[in-house]
């Protein structure tokens, strides 16, 4: 290949001694031997290793990466390896092992033995190794540095699927299915240290993962997601976890971990019969040993179904019960007739009997599932709304705090927000001025608020120490002529106020971080950045996409107004061969010139939808080859985050915040370039065809790193660094939301 240099085998590489930005391409065939791989490349310039596109390069031994440093491999699959398919040692940090395969080797992929952290482990195939797809062996990652496990498939292997033996790892968006077939006590995901002199096993972030088959036929094990002895602080979310021989969610022995919002369906099917404590979620003691260490977990927000008679939804074991741990609310059901708690030797549906450290009652409904048949194809997905909302992250993170949540119809707003720590009161009817120079200063007092927290504009006479101000974007002030003189002085003035008062500022993007610290001049560790969320519309609408033709269509979300550029996407949509595609825009009137709209009524092949419910909204961008998004300028750019969480390739503008909304899983075109229209339409025509570079499991693990529960934890602990409490033995720390 033209400026490559050829070598015979992979040994010959001169690894050590390539220069950062290099890269190694491997072509298809067998290769046998280890491959040590040394190189140094930077976060800049990284060195890649890589199949030759379209080529399945085998390799029969390890791949050992020592003393590399940001190096990124892809593409090539160990089979039948002695050891490990890659590893990770000796000093080794920001190493990348993406879209590989490890089959039928001694194990997938293992970090240990002096490793770094901030690796990548994404989009791997692990299938039928020995011992487990993914092993961490007591290295922990620094909480700035997480190493990230996501978007792999692991199945087969003997003992546990994955094996953290480490702190500070994000494990997501993972499929884990049917491990366990060669020994007995093992988990799908199995957080472990080896005893309290241990250091690992701590601040692990498991979520997204869907887990189901773990077997287990001689012992008390086969656990979905396990959180082993000694194992503390560790955030257990979003999971799915069905159809394991054990319980789906074990916490045994372990400490101050929260299970919350997880989905635990059709677990325990004991096929050993050996199982002592029968439960969905089990929280469990080593009585024999009296460890005694199960304390100070909080379990709320789940959705479990037991489907066994003698399973109950949560089982708690007897030297569990009490000790701090906090249970509830959550939406059990018992589809077999059976008791949902079984609390040490009590057995019974009425959770309020028992003390289980929860303000709030239990849900009983019966969940709607798509299709509990299909885990690995959003089976699990609501398809009916539960009858009351769980407990908001922020507040279930935040239990020592009240939230105090204010509106014009606070019964309205408890069905969207409630919890044993959120209180709803009524606003008082007055004029806006009333209530932002009098109302506010008055509620503040009357309620003993210490953080009253507004959108752009606080209450000039609430004391600014009492003060958090969320600015979401200031493009008023970095984008000027998209807004009006009236809009830009008055709002260029509050925002500008509020912000230097008050004593936190908390904004959605490192884009509006910087732009507000450098345009008002504030300090930047007084402006926390707590980034959006995604929870993408839901598929199979009533209100159904209007592209039935079979025509592959393109899609543009958003206001129509000049910003985001809609005039740039009819331009270069009209430069596509007639007839090759639709157009679909979604979104109402909000400024745009006349002209613009005109074109958009009138262009051939453009459809345009002003309105259409959530459900419709996810069946156009699951369908669409493509979401266009040129805008001039975005605080955060929902609809991209939205695109890519439905699997959907996006293609956008490449300016503000909108690259960290689609990080390294979006196609960008440089919006100052004088091409930009044919850049544009490159990239469309490249998408209408099936050209354009999209990598799912990339896209599915930068969604995984946006769910809201991040967000929640942003938010808090930079409430707790900004507003201690004023005495956590005597009362909370009372927050304000303010509702608009």
């Amino acid at each position: 290949m033209p400026g490559y240099r050829t070598v015979a085998a992979l040994s010959a590489v001169p690894f050590a001694s390539l220069a950062a930005g290099s890269a190694v391409l491997v072509k298809g065939g067998r290769f046998d031997g280890v491959v040590v791989v040394a190189a140094r490349g930077t976060a800049e310039a990284p060195v890649t290793f890589a199949a030759v596109p379209g080529t399945e390069p085998v390799l029969s031994n390890s791949v050992v990466f020592e003393n590399a440093a940001h190096v990124a491999v892809s593409g090539l699959t160990v089979r039948g390896a002695v050891n490990s398919g890659f590893i990770l040692r000796r000093g080794s940090h920001h190493v990348t092992v993406r879209d590989s395969a490890v089959d039928a080797s001694g194990l997938g992929i293992w970090i240990g033995d002096g490793s770094g952290a901030g690796h990548r482990i994404l989009g791997n195939r692990l299938t039928g190794n020995k011992t487990h797809g993914i092993a961490v062996d007591v290295i922990n990652a620094p909480a700035d540095d997480p190493t990230i496990i996501a978007g792999n498939t692991v199945s087969g292997s003997g003992i546990h699927g994955m094996e953290i033996n480490g702190s500070g790892y994000v494990v997501e968006g993972n499929r884990v299915h049917d491990n366990g077939v060669g020994m007995s006590g093992t988990s799908g995901i199995h957080v472990y240290a080896k005893d309290a002199a241990q250091d690992a096993g701590d601040r692990n972030t498991i979520r997204y993962n869907v887990v189901t088959g773990q077997r287990e036929t001689t012992g008390q094990d086969g656990n979905g997601i396990q959180v082993d002895q000694w194992c503390d602080d560790n955030l257990v979310a979003f999971n799915v976890a069905t159809g394991n021989d054990g319980a789906g969610i074990n916490l045994f022995d372990a400490g101050r971990n929260l299970v919350s919002n997880n989905t635990v369906v059709g677990n325990m099917a004991d096929s050993g019969g050996r199982h002592a404590y029968k439960g969905e979620i089990v929280l469990a003691s080593d009585y024999t040993k009296q460890v005694g260490r199960t304390v100070d977990n909080r379990v709320l927000n789940n959705i479990v179904v037991a489907t066994r008679a003698n399973v109950a939804a949560i089982a708690v074991e007897a030297t569990s019960t009490g000790r701090g741990n906090a249970i509830g609310p959550n939406l059990l059901r018992h589809a077999a007739g059976g008791r949902l708690y079984a609390y040490g030797a009590t057995r019974t549906d009425d959770g309020s009997s028992l003390p289980l450290g929860s303000r709030a009652p239990d849900l009983t409904e019966a969940p709607a599932f798509a299709d509990i048949a299909k885990p690995f194809a959003n089976g699990f997905a609501l398809t009916r709304a539960l009858a009351r909302p769980g407990i908001p992250l922020g507040a279930a993170r935040h239990p020592d705090a009240t939230y105090v949540i204010y509106s014009d119809d606070p019964g309205r707003a408890a069905t969207m927000i409630s919890g044993p720590n959120v209180e709803h009161v009524r606003l008082p009817r007055v004029p806006r001025a009333v209530r932002l120079l009098a109302v506010w200063p008055w509620l503040v007092h009357r309620d003993r608020i210490d953080a009253l927290v507004t959108t752009y504009i606080a209450p000039p006479l609430v004391p600014g120490g009492r003060q958090v101000v969320v600015v979401h974007d200031i493009l008023f002030e970095t984008h000027p002529s998209f807004f009006s003189f009236g809009m830009r002085w008055r709002t260029r003035l509050l925002t500008r106020l509020g912000a230097k008062r008050a004593r936190l500022v908390v904004t959605i993007s490192r884009y509006s971080r910087d732009s507000i610290a450098r345009t008002y001049r504030i300090d930047p560790a007084r402006i926390a950045e707590v980034r959006c969320g995604t929870s993408p519309p839901r598929t199979g609408a009533i209100t159904r996409s209007p592209i039935r033709d079979g025509r592959p269509y393109l899609m543009m979300v958003g206001r129509l107004e000049p910003r985001k550029n809609l005039a740039l996407t009819l331009d270069a949509f009209a430069r596509l061969p007639t007839g090759a595609a639709r157009l679909v825009v979604v979104g109402k009137p909000d400024g745009e010139r006349p002209e613009t709209l005109a074109r958009l009524s009138s262009m051939a092949d453009v459809v345009h939808v002003a309105g259409i419910d959530d459900r419709g909204l996810g069946d156009l961008y699951a369908n669409a080859s493509a979401l266009v998004f040129p805008s001039a300028g975005e605080g955060w750019g929902i609809p991209v985050l939205e695109s890519l969480a439905l699997g959907t390739p996006v293609i956008a503008s490449n300016v503000t915040a909108i690259p960290e909304s689609g990080g390294d899983a979006a196609s960008y075109f440089d919006l100052d370039a004088p091409d930009r229209v044919e850049r544009l339409a490159a990239l469309m025509q490249a998408a209408v065809e099936g050209r354009l570079p999209f990598d799912p499991a990339r896209a599915r693990a930068h969604v995984a790193r946006h769910d809201w529960d991040g967000p929640a934890a942003a938010f808090v602990d930079a409430m707790r660094r900004a507003f201690p409490a004023r005495d956590a033995a005597a009362e909370a720390l009372r927050a304000l939301v303010k509702s608009h």
